[in-house]
């Protein structure tokens, strides 16, 4: 999901060859995993299909695009903010 919104994403402030390195996430106090960018398209580690990825009503109520998720899924370009 990351790599897909980095790829999808044009930058406005001069980031260049901006990519994904890994993701953790921390399941305990004490542990964690980590995934690096190749285990996403590993075979050993299975396809993950986007369409079949579902996110729970509350957590897309919090999205201030309703829509992200499914302009994701069909590829849309997003562009960067110039400001926050």
């Amino acid at each position: 999901m990351i790599d897909r919104l980095l790829q999808l994403t044009s930058s406005v402030n001069g980031e260049r060859d901006v990519k994904l390195y890994s993701v953790i996430v921390h399941e305990t106090e004490t542990g964690y995993a980590q995934a690096f960018a190749d285990d996403a398209y590993s075979k050993d580690m299975g396809y993950i299909d986007l369409e079949k990825i579902i996110f729970s009503s509350q957590i897309m109520a919090e999205w201030s695009d309703k829509r992200v998720w499914e302009k994701i899924k069909r590829g849309e370009r997003f562009v960067n903010l110039t400001d926050v």
